[in-house]
């Protein structure tokens, strides 16, 4: 959380994340290789979900195809109601922290 902090709120990288959210044309316009930016995107994308796969398979001592799966509407959920536009460009890794403790709260209240 606090690599991803940084790179969103210190480097050119976090900038152009948030500037491509908000407008891709007028991020273009402005200069910042867009094309390019959404791989870096992606491939950070990747190794955040593979990290967390890794953690998980330890944590639980075994792997099954389907461990994830189901978990993606708690995802959104988290992410919308920590502040995260749904149309880009709005947002912040503080905040979502902040969605995913609220979620987590009320699901482990729901369950037990």
């Amino acid at each position: 959380v606090i690599v991803m902090w940084f790179i969103l709120s210190k480097t050119r990288l976090g900038f152009n994340a948030y500037s491509i959210g908000g407008n891709r044309e007028v991020a273009r316009l402005s200069g910042i290789p867009v094309k390019l930016n959404i791989v870096i995107f992606y491939c950070i994308s990747g190794l955040t979900a593979a990290l967390a796969a890794i953690v998980q398979t330890a944590r639980l001592d075994f792997a099954t195809p389907n461990r994830g799966q189901g978990m993606e509407l708690w995802v959104i959920a988290a992410t919308v109601i920590g502040g995260t536009s749904m149309f880009g460009g709005v947002g912040g890794v503080g905040r979502t922290v902040i969605g995913v403790i609220i979620i987590k709260s009320l699901q482990a209240g729901l369950i037990h």
